[in-house]
């Protein structure tokens, strides 16, 4: 339970020369000047260095966030077992590193959504404390990811639509990026059915329902 994961030995190995004098891991000690009570803000070049070059920071919110967990679970379960227990150092600053991090790191899917989504409920249930900074780089944050995701929205409202005579374009065309029409898209439907093509082949070409295909191709 309390041996070192592969992970805390790299961080303990890279921070140990950061120790002060006379200092070691069984006693009261600093890394650089940095203690318990340190916040982020506060914690030294070294020790931030050390701490990011010991171990491989993840590289999207969700893995980032699956790191956090990890070792807050771990923590947790160690703490039951020693309600003395508390996290070294090292460990202490990656996790304060990786919070900022889940601050600042842009979502690059709605798995990442998700996972800062879990993040700022962790946040708000008091499970972590943070500045008032801090609170205004989430914020900002997720402001961008929303704008980012209601640009991606726009973009696949605006792929090519359904010609109104496949026959001449093709189901598809891009003279007028927008989404077709009711009547345009059943024009389409009934222009491959006349073709011979079945209701599932024209629901593929067509991105809708096969459903939709039988529904038009029995009102014809």
């Amino acid at each position: 339970m309390f041996a070192d994961t592969p992970m805390e030995e790299a961080l303990r190995a890279a921070c140990e020369p950061l120790l002060g004098p006379h200092e070691t891991w069984e006693m009261d000690y600093h890394l650089d000047g940095w203690g318990s009570l340190g916040s982020r803000h506060q914690m030294p070049a070294t020790v931030r260095d050390a701490v990011c070059q010991a171990w491989p920071m993840p590289e999207t919110v969700a893995a980032t966030w699956a790191g956090y967990e990890a070792t807050d679970r771990l923590t947790r379960e160690r703490y039951t077992v020693d309600g003395y227990h508390e996290p070294h150092l090292f460990t202490e600053a990656r996790q304060q590193i990786v919070a900022e991090i889940l601050n600042t790191l842009p979502a690059r899917s709605l798995h990442d959504m998700r996972a800062r989504g879990a993040w700022l409920s962790h946040w708000a249930d008091g499970e972590a404390e943070q500045s008032r900074d801090d609170h205004r780089a989430a914020v900002a944050t997720l402001r961008a990811d929303i704008e980012r995701m209601g640009q991606r929205l726009r973009e696949r409202d605006e792929t090519p639509s359904y010609s109104s005579n496949p026959s001449q374009t093709g189901p598809f065309h891009s003279v007028q990026a927008r989404r077709p029409t009711r009547a345009e898209r059943h024009a389409a439907i009934r222009a491959l059915l006349a073709q011979g093509h079945g209701d599932r082949e024209i629901a593929r070409r067509l991105g809708i329902s096969p459903t939709t295909v039988g529904a038009v191709r029995r009102s014809a």
